[in-house]
């Protein structure tokens, strides 16, 4: 038997926080999406190959980091109702759609989230890139870039300043150039790993658009 009086308190901790970074960038007729492979706590590395983009659909990617148990949870749980879908209504799951489903599943655990923040990227039904962000309860938008993980606050005001072109009195946009978008993508993991521990080893970055996808990997800090 326990003794009660030999507990000082209560303490349950039901999430950790893996770390890691996730970047997508959508374009007229292509998206971006980018991550890390890094899986750690603390100061302590678990993984230095643990890529946190799956894909969902041909035209479809998601990204995925905070706490990776409830990471993969809502994975498994996405994958198989984006299959019903598949199998009920005999098509495949537009983005629009694969968005809304994602928000409804996130907000049904609202009294206990998902520790996750969530970055679905893919192609439109008008053949246009689309980026979906999310926070743990569900609450999503349309953005043009988004940055989200431990190195968003480092990531995000790059993004703001080369994509969006906020604050230049003189803006010139590589938007047009999905080549040029994926190695600036890479210069911007490069600079995160520099001042966040969480971010790093090796990265996996997708391009995606009506015709084809390319998946590649890269080199990034291992220490």
């Amino acid at each position: 038997l326990i003794n009660v009086q030999n507990i000082t308190h209560n303490d349950f901790q039901p999430y950790s926080w893996n770390g890691g970074s996730i970047i997508a960038i959508s374009g007229d007729s292509y998206v971006v999406l980018a991550c890390d492979n890094r899986m750690s706590e603390g100061y302590i590395i678990h993984s230095r190959n643990t890529s946190k983009i799956q894909k969902l659909t041909d035209k479809l990617y998601i990204a995925i980091c905070g706490f990776h148990g409830d990471a993969s949870a809502f994975l498994k749980i996405l994958d198989i109702k984006i299959k019903n879908y598949q199998k009920n209504h005999k098509k495949v799951m537009s983005v629009t759609s694969a968005a809304q489903l994602i928000s409804n599943t996130l907000y049904s655990h609202r009294f206990f989230p998902y520790y996750t923040y969530i970055i679905l990227a893919g192609i439109d039904e008008h053949g246009k890139g689309a980026v979906f962000s999310y926070d743990p309860v569900g609450s999503y938008e349309r953005v043009t870039c988004r940055a989200s993980g431990s190195g968003a606050a480092i990531i995000q005001p790059i993004l703001d300043n080369q994509i969006s072109l906020k604050n230049q009195n003189n803006p010139q946009s590589f938007l047009h150039d999905p080549l040029s978008v994926a190695k600036f993508v890479h210069d911007v993991f490069c600079s995160a790993t520099e001042r966040d521990i969480y971010t790093g080893d090796s990265g996996t970055l997708v391009m995606l658009n009506a015709v084809e996808e390319k998946v590649e990997a890269f080199n990034l800090r291992a220490d």
